[in-house]
């Protein structure tokens, strides 16, 4: 078993542990105090404290983190851009939609907020694939093409209704290489990298080679490939962050088909970035719908030119 595996498997035995001892020992507590036992003031103190502090967990674990959309701001300098020059794009990754919620209602308002040039959906659209689900993923295309350009690529999660139902709403499926225009003369590539077909074109046309290229690939874990092609910045989703994240530690989820490497954030390999969102929504299916210490984001990526040295 590796060794990052074996690790979270034995921490969340631990925390298991820990959160049964606590309820264990209030038990006591109560107990003692129903039957006018002595119970010292440590003990009246302590365990309560710990109690409330499990009960807050869990809490926002299942009812504050997972509908409190944070946005997230990453300025990314660069010599292919003219001196002064901007490009904005708004990154949203994994809706997960089943029905049309808090926090759907928070991506839009916040996405509206930012101004974007260029707004990118990375995959993992829907959960549920009722009739339902896919008339508001076109509402939610609707809106956000109303704010810039929006552009899509299939997810795990995804089927050709998806699809279908955000280019109903004006959204457009990205196949291969498109240029946009931004600020002050800014000029960016974006195009599609093939999340699990390893046979998959890596590389951008040669023609736009030299302006700033931007992949999209629902799964991370491509990027050294993306990189060894020297595309500038590479925008992934499917982590979900862990969901379940501890200080210090990272991502508690164990499975590495999840989340493996690249959890979450900024990486780079020599001279190309890979920015991996936390995500909208959350995992379905059997799995638990909370998030802890793992807000879901949207993510603002500002592209901006710099002087040559």
């Amino acid at each position: 078993m590796d060794t990052s595996i074996g690790a979270r498997y034995v921490v969340i035995a631990l925390i298991f542990a820990a959160a049964c001892a606590v309820v264990y020992a209030n038990f006591r507590v109560l107990a003692f105090l129903a039957l006018r036992r002595k119970v010292g003031l440590v003990s009246k103190l302590v365990w309560p404290a710990l109690l409330l502090a499990l009960v807050f967990a869990i809490i926002d674990a299942t009812r504050i983190e997972p509908n409190w959309v944070q946005v997230t701001h990453r300025t990314v300098k660069t010599a292919k851009l003219p001196v002064g020059s901007h490009f904005r794009i708004v990154q949203l990754a994994d809706i997960h939609l089943d029905r049309f919620g808090v926090h759907e209602i928070q991506m839009m308002n916040l996405t509206a907020r930012q101004r974007p040039d260029l707004i990118v959906l990375t995959g993992d659209h829907t959960v549920e694939k009722s009739p339902r689900a896919m008339h508001y993923l076109t509402q939610i295309a609707v809106r956000l093409s109303r704010l810039a350009p929006v552009y899509a690529i299939e997810g795990n999660w995804d089927i050709p209704d998806d699809m279908a139902a955000l280019e109903a709403g004006g959204a457009k499926t990205l196949t291969g290489w498109t240029v946009f225009h931004g600020q002050g003369g800014a000029r960016v590539a974006l195009g599609c990298v093939p999340s699990w077909d390893r046979q998959g074109e890596c590389a951008p046309p040669r023609k736009i080679q030299r302006l700033y290229t931007v992949a999209l690939c629902h799964v991370p874990d491509r990027f050294p490939e993306v990189a060894r092609e020297r595309i500038d910045l590479m925008l992934a989703g499917h982590t979900h962050g862990g969901q379940v994240r501890l200080p210090l530690f990272g991502a508690l989820l164990p499975d590495r088909r999840l989340v493996g490497k690249y959890q979450a954030g900024m990486y780079s390999i020599r001279t190309s970035w890979l920015y991996v969102s936390r995500g909208i929504g959350m995992e379905g299916g059997a799995a638990p719908n909370v998030r802890f210490w793992c807000r879901p984001e949207v993510a603002v990526i500002d592209i901006v030119g710099k002087a040559d040295r």
